[in-house]
């Protein structure tokens, strides 16, 4: 069974590839930082505004501002990354959504967040 990192590995390179079939550029927004403790160094990743990819409209006519969720996602955590996405004020021309993949989707359920 795949670790929920590999799972979400996957969920973002199959957003990714949604995107850029639709004509735009996809940034990846996700830090990922080395945090010492007396154990050791462990990863801790963060999104940057919310998010986990930025589309950028290769015409340039606008952004759009992607969070990634799977399957397993339980609708309270969904609710919670809306209300994360939402807490970053949109720019003019720039669009918010949550793309979800739902189990063996060949198309993400999108989510639009205003």
């Amino acid at each position: 069974m795949p670790s929920n990192v590999a799972r979400g590995a996957k969920w973002k390179a199959r957003s990714r590839r949604w995107l850029e079939g639709r004509g735009y550029i996809a940034v990846d927004l996700e830090i990922v930082r080395q945090v010492y403790t007396p154990n050791g160094f462990f990863p801790q990743k963060r999104d940057q505004l919310g998010c986990d990819l930025l589309g950028v409209a290769s015409d340039g006519s606008g952004y759009l501002w992607v969070q990634v969720k799977g399957y397993s996602v339980t609708r309270p955590s969904l609710a919670a990354a809306k209300r994360l996405l939402l807490s970053f004020p949109r720019p003019p021309a720039t669009q918010k959504c949550i793309l979800l993949w739902k189990l063996r989707a060949r198309e993400p359920e999108v989510i639009e967040c205003s």
